[in-house]
């Protein structure tokens, strides 16, 4: 295999398939729960840029995605989030409890891939996790009550 085909793959898109595959980029947990209500079906590779390049934006974790593409359908990275809450002192059973919302109702005994993070990284993402709760109240506050 060609070295620039290796690095392609790692990113997640095979170029012998053709297909982008997010699943292969390393030992994560995907959900399509809430994501694949918001796109349910296979997304366009316009759709797909778009979401990309808004998910690296808003990234917390520089080198980890908390969305993905599974042969053309949109994925939430649950153990991202997950590694998340657990760097910050919660236990596995309260950080499944705290994205429930977006995983809904989870298996007890569910075998979350965890990401390992240093506190300093956790720190690193701090300010970028405040600055999307600031951005997200600002939105909100300018929707009309319906």
């Amino acid at each position: 295999m060609r070295k620039d085909a290796k690095m392609i793959k790692k990113r997640g898109y095979d170029p012998f398939t053709g297909a982008w595959n997010d699943s292969l980029t390393g030992d994560f947990l995907w959900s399509r729960n809430n994501y694949g209500e918001a796109r349910p079906d296979v997304m366009t590779p316009l759709t797909w840029s778009v979401s990309k390049t808004f998910y690296e934006e808003n990234t917390f974790l520089p080198g980890y995605s908390m969305a993905g593409n599974i042969c053309g359908r949109f994925y939430a990275n649950i153990s991202v989030m997950v590694s998340m809450l657990l760097a910050m002192g919660k236990d596995m059973e309260s950080a499944l409890a705290d994205i429930g919302g977006l995983l809904g109702k989870v298996t007890t005994g569910l075998d979350v891939p965890v990401v390992p993070l240093a506190r300093s990284m956790l720190l690193r993402a701090l300010p970028r996790m405040i600055g999307l709760g600031i951005k997200e109240n600002q939105g909100a506050k300018k929707c009309r009550p319906f």
